[in-house]
């Protein structure tokens, strides 16, 4: 059993546009107009995908995305595509704020889900812009 205070379900923000109309990408609504600390998050974000051997136009509109998604929809991207978040996993939790919405601990949470399954869940639910997510209901990343 769950203790009463557990967020069960997740709001998820889907882009399903461009280059990712086949493999979306899932971000995480973590309640609030903006993603605290969204400054400091895009500085790290830009020298992360800086240091990957791609050329500039790979991974620009993913980019764009986590700067939309942080700063006007207050939302972090679960499964980038041009960038290997789990590489630097740790500096990325560490810039997240946690507060009174549970940002760092809400998205460690749905770090470790299959994207599989979410993408699944995605499908199951008709493929819509925004969709709720019960992250306990699926297999983590690692198995």
């Amino acid at each position: 059993m769950r203790p009463p205070n557990k967020i069960m379900m997740e709001s998820i923000i889907v882009y399903s546009q461009y280059e990712y109309a086949d493999s979306p990408l899932f971000i995480l609504y973590v309640g609030i107009p903006e993603v605290p600390n969204a400054g400091g998050i895009l500085a790290a974000l830009d020298e992360w995908y800086g240091t990957t051997e791609q050329e500039t136009m790979e991974w620009a509109l993913e980019f764009e995305i986590w700067a939309r998604a942080m700063l006007l929809y207050g939302g972090l991207i679960l499964n980038p595509q041009h960038l290997a978040l789990d590489e630097v996993k740790e500096e990325f939790l560490e810039l997240l704020c946690d507060g009174p919405e549970n940002i760092r601990t809400r998205y460690e949470r749905m770090f470790d889900v299959d994207m599989d399954s979410l993408k699944d869940a995605w499908m199951a639910a008709g493929k819509p812009e925004r969709f709720e997510f019960d992250p306990d209901t699926c297999f983590s990343r690692e198995g």
